[in-house]
């Protein structure tokens, strides 16, 4: 059995086309093999670069132990300043009051020893 020249031409015509599909598609797979690997590595680099700040990010913040710790003390710190202001409201509005016993006699008395030390201050300092 032999084949007309015609049919062996289209075979042949037909296998060569199948072979163009194949090495087209091995192309293909082999280009998008590239452009996954390309982008898994830019992926790759971007987490490489997230972790870096992340961990620049955590070493500027305080583990919450020491800022309560701080606090605490900070808390502690306060409440003896206020307890001092407190005090010293208090013996500034026993001085108010004492001045206003002096009256006026009291401030002018007080403005006189104020003269008197800055004067004292200019001649011997």
């Amino acid at each position: 059995m032999t084949l007309s020249v015609e049919l062996r031409e289209y075979l042949e015509a037909r296998v060569q086309h199948e072979h163009d599909l194949v090495e087209t598609r091995l192309a293909a797979l082999a280009e998008a093999l590239r452009l996954q690997h390309s982008e898994y590595a830019r992926r790759l680099d971007e987490l490489n670069h997230a972790h870096a700040q992340a961990v620049q990010n955590w070493q500027r913040y305080l583990p919450r132990e020491v800022f309560d710790t701080n606090a605490g003390a900070a808390e502690s710190r306060m409440r003896t300043i206020e307890r001092a202001l407190g005090d010293l409201q208090g013996e500034l509005r026993a001085s108010q009051a004492s001045m206003r016993a002096w009256g006026a006699a009291g401030a002018v008395g007080v403005t006189l020893a104020s003269l008197v030390i800055s004067v004292a201050l200019k001649v011997w300092g």
